[in-house]
Protein backbone atom coordinates (compact mmCIF):
# COMPACT_ATOMS: atom_id res chain seq x y z
CA UNK A 1 0.00 0.00 0.00
CA UNK A 2 1.56 3.48 -0.95
CA UNK A 3 1.45 5.98 1.97
CA UNK A 4 -1.23 8.37 -0.23
CA UNK A 5 -3.61 5.67 0.07
CA UNK A 6 -2.54 4.74 3.55
CA UNK A 7 -2.87 8.18 4.51
CA UNK A 8 -6.44 8.57 3.11
CA UNK A 9 -7.52 5.50 5.35
CA UNK A 10 -6.18 7.17 8.30
CA UNK A 11 -7.72 10.32 7.96
CA UNK A 12 -11.24 8.46 7.32
CA UNK A 13 -11.14 6.53 10.47
CA UNK A 14 -10.21 9.57 12.40
CA UNK A 15 -13.46 11.42 10.57
CA UNK A 16 -15.37 8.87 11.38
CA UNK A 17 -14.22 9.20 15.11
CA UNK A 18 -15.03 12.94 14.77
CA UNK A 19 -18.35 12.07 13.43
CA UNK A 20 -19.61 9.32 15.64
CA UNK A 21 -18.48 11.52 18.57
CA UNK A 22 -20.49 14.50 17.50
CA UNK A 23 -23.03 12.72 16.75
CA UNK A 24 -23.09 11.46 20.83
CA UNK A 25 -22.16 14.61 22.03
CA UNK A 26 -23.46 17.13 19.91
CA UNK A 27 -22.62 19.87 22.37
CA UNK A 28 -18.91 19.36 21.86
CA UNK A 29 -16.39 21.03 19.71
CA UNK A 30 -12.74 20.32 18.56
CA UNK A 31 -10.07 21.64 20.32
CA UNK A 32 -5.89 21.30 20.29
CA UNK A 33 -3.98 20.03 17.48
CA UNK A 34 -7.65 18.89 16.12
CA UNK A 35 -9.03 22.72 16.14
CA UNK A 36 -5.79 23.74 14.72
CA UNK A 37 -6.06 21.70 11.75
CA UNK A 38 -9.59 22.77 11.20
CA UNK A 39 -8.83 26.35 11.19
CA UNK A 40 -5.57 26.59 9.90
CA UNK A 41 -5.71 23.79 7.17
CA UNK A 42 -9.44 22.41 7.15
CA UNK A 43 -7.78 19.20 7.35
CA UNK A 44 -6.02 16.70 10.23
CA UNK A 45 -2.05 17.89 10.93
CA UNK A 46 -0.44 15.61 9.76
CA UNK A 47 1.49 14.77 13.25
CA UNK A 48 -2.26 14.84 14.85
CA UNK A 49 -4.34 12.05 12.60
CA UNK A 50 -3.95 8.95 15.34
CA UNK A 51 -4.35 11.80 18.48
CA UNK A 52 -7.91 13.51 18.17
CA UNK A 53 -8.99 16.19 20.52
CA UNK A 54 -12.15 16.94 21.66
CA UNK A 55 -14.06 19.51 24.30
CA UNK A 56 -17.07 19.69 26.39
CA UNK A 57 -18.20 22.16 28.98
CA UNK A 58 -18.61 21.13 31.93
CA UNK A 59 -22.68 21.49 32.08
CA UNK A 60 -22.93 19.72 28.85
CA UNK A 61 -21.23 16.32 29.40
CA UNK A 62 -23.24 13.23 31.16
CA UNK A 63 -21.65 9.78 31.84
CA UNK A 64 -24.01 8.46 28.89
CA UNK A 65 -22.03 10.01 26.44
CA UNK A 66 -19.30 7.78 27.29
CA UNK A 67 -21.61 4.56 27.78
CA UNK A 68 -22.65 5.08 24.16
CA UNK A 69 -19.42 5.97 22.44
CA UNK A 70 -18.22 2.37 24.20
CA UNK A 71 -21.12 0.89 22.72
CA UNK A 72 -19.45 2.13 19.15
CA UNK A 73 -16.76 0.62 19.33
CA UNK A 74 -14.41 2.58 21.41
CA UNK A 75 -12.33 1.37 24.38
CA UNK A 76 -11.75 3.09 27.43
CA UNK A 77 -8.51 3.76 28.66
CA UNK A 78 -7.83 6.28 31.28
CA UNK A 79 -10.45 8.92 33.07
CA UNK A 80 -8.25 11.32 35.04
CA UNK A 81 -9.29 14.54 37.62
CA UNK A 82 -12.63 14.26 39.03
CA UNK A 83 -15.95 15.07 37.73
CA UNK A 84 -16.09 19.07 38.67
CA UNK A 85 -12.27 18.70 39.00
CA UNK A 86 -10.29 19.00 35.75
CA UNK A 87 -11.59 15.89 34.16
CA UNK A 88 -10.47 14.15 31.12
CA UNK A 89 -11.54 10.99 29.35
CA UNK A 90 -9.25 9.27 26.99
CA UNK A 91 -10.87 6.38 24.54
CA UNK A 92 -9.16 4.27 21.74
CA UNK A 93 -10.75 3.05 18.36
CA UNK A 94 -8.74 2.02 15.53
CA UNK A 95 -5.68 2.75 17.15
CA UNK A 96 -6.41 6.35 16.93
CA UNK A 97 -6.34 8.27 20.46
CA UNK A 98 -9.29 10.18 21.41
CA UNK A 99 -9.12 12.57 24.23
CA UNK A 100 -12.28 14.41 25.76
CA UNK A 101 -11.68 17.54 27.89
CA UNK A 102 -14.36 19.00 30.00
CA UNK A 103 -14.18 22.42 30.34
CA UNK A 104 -15.20 24.49 33.18
CA UNK A 105 -16.33 28.12 33.07
CA UNK A 106 -15.68 30.82 35.80
CA UNK A 107 -16.87 34.29 35.97
CA UNK A 108 -14.12 35.60 33.64
CA UNK A 109 -12.59 32.88 32.07
CA UNK A 110 -12.64 29.09 31.01
CA UNK A 111 -10.31 26.44 32.78
CA UNK A 112 -8.90 23.01 31.94
CA UNK A 113 -6.38 20.88 33.47
CA UNK A 114 -3.96 18.17 31.43
CA UNK A 115 -2.34 15.88 33.72
CA UNK A 116 1.40 14.30 33.35
CA UNK A 117 2.75 11.95 35.95
CA UNK A 118 0.53 13.64 39.25
CA UNK A 119 1.15 16.85 37.71
CA UNK A 120 -1.72 19.18 37.61
CA UNK A 121 -1.36 21.72 34.05
CA UNK A 122 -4.26 24.86 34.70
CA UNK A 123 -5.21 26.28 31.55
CA UNK A 124 -7.23 29.50 31.38
CA UNK A 125 -8.84 30.83 28.58
CA UNK A 126 -10.81 33.55 27.63
CA UNK A 127 -14.78 33.43 27.56
CA UNK A 128 -14.61 35.04 24.45
CA UNK A 129 -12.48 32.31 22.97
CA UNK A 130 -15.27 29.50 23.52
CA UNK A 131 -17.61 30.33 21.37
CA UNK A 132 -18.07 27.47 18.44
CA UNK A 133 -17.72 27.81 14.93
CA UNK A 134 -18.38 25.54 12.53
CA UNK A 135 -15.02 24.16 10.20
CA UNK A 136 -14.44 21.97 7.78
CA UNK A 137 -12.06 19.12 8.05
CA UNK A 138 -11.42 16.67 5.46
CA UNK A 139 -14.41 17.74 3.63
CA UNK A 140 -17.08 17.39 6.17
CA UNK A 141 -18.15 19.96 8.62
CA UNK A 142 -17.57 20.16 12.46
CA UNK A 143 -18.20 22.66 15.52
CA UNK A 144 -14.54 23.59 16.45
CA UNK A 145 -13.28 26.94 18.33
CA UNK A 146 -12.04 28.78 16.32
CA UNK A 147 -8.84 31.39 15.96
CA UNK A 148 -9.28 33.15 18.75
CA UNK A 149 -8.83 30.13 20.96
CA UNK A 150 -5.99 28.50 19.00
CA UNK A 151 -3.92 31.77 19.07
CA UNK A 152 -4.76 31.72 22.73
CA UNK A 153 -3.09 28.06 23.05
CA UNK A 154 -0.75 28.03 20.30
CA UNK A 155 0.34 31.71 20.17
CA UNK A 156 0.54 34.26 17.89
CA UNK A 157 2.80 31.90 15.47
CA UNK A 158 -0.25 29.42 15.56
CA UNK A 159 -0.71 29.51 11.58
CA UNK A 160 2.92 28.72 10.71
CA UNK A 161 2.96 24.45 10.54
CA UNK A 162 5.61 23.48 13.52
CA UNK A 163 7.21 19.65 13.18
CA UNK A 164 7.02 19.53 17.10
CA UNK A 165 5.10 20.90 19.55
CA UNK A 166 5.59 20.59 23.60
CA UNK A 167 2.41 20.54 24.87
CA UNK A 168 3.71 20.29 28.55
CA UNK A 169 5.94 23.60 28.02
CA UNK A 170 4.82 25.58 25.03
CA UNK A 171 1.13 26.19 25.74
CA UNK A 172 0.38 29.88 26.20
CA UNK A 173 -2.82 28.93 28.00
CA UNK A 174 -1.05 27.48 30.74
CA UNK A 175 -1.19 29.47 34.07
CA UNK A 176 0.07 27.24 36.95
CA UNK A 177 1.62 24.05 37.39
CA UNK A 178 0.93 21.99 40.19
CA UNK A 179 2.12 18.59 42.16
CA UNK A 180 -1.12 16.57 43.15
CA UNK A 181 0.51 13.53 45.62
CA UNK A 182 -3.18 12.10 45.91
CA UNK A 183 -3.61 12.01 42.32
CA UNK A 184 -0.37 9.67 42.22
CA UNK A 185 -1.81 7.57 44.98
CA UNK A 186 -5.63 6.89 43.56
CA UNK A 187 -5.10 7.85 39.94
CA UNK A 188 -5.42 5.15 37.66
CA UNK A 189 -5.68 3.42 34.08
CA UNK A 190 -8.55 1.54 33.49
CA UNK A 191 -8.23 -0.68 30.16
CA UNK A 192 -11.21 -2.00 29.23
CA UNK A 193 -13.33 -3.11 26.38
CA UNK A 194 -16.94 -2.39 24.77
CA UNK A 195 -17.83 -5.61 26.70
CA UNK A 196 -16.60 -4.64 29.81
CA UNK A 197 -19.68 -4.92 32.62
CA UNK A 198 -19.86 -2.88 35.49
CA UNK A 199 -15.66 -1.05 35.10
CA UNK A 200 -17.84 2.33 33.84
CA UNK A 201 -19.83 2.46 37.21
CA UNK A 202 -17.12 1.78 39.39
CA UNK A 203 -15.22 4.67 37.28
CA UNK A 204 -18.18 6.95 37.74
CA UNK A 205 -18.74 6.06 41.63
CA UNK A 206 -15.02 6.81 42.55
CA UNK A 207 -14.54 10.25 40.45
CA UNK A 208 -17.18 11.70 41.69
CA UNK A 209 -16.50 11.05 45.87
Amino acid sequence: MDKETELKIIKEKALAILTDVSAVMPKSFLILGTALGAVREKDFIVNGMFDIDIGVMSEDFEWRHITELIRNGFDLRLVLGKRNYGMSVHLTRDDIHTDILIFYPDEHKVWSISWFQGIEIHHEFSKEAFKPEEHYVFGKKFWSLGEKYVKEYYGENWNIPQETFDWLNEPCSVKELKEDPQFIETGFNIYMNKDGKGVLEKIIQKKNS
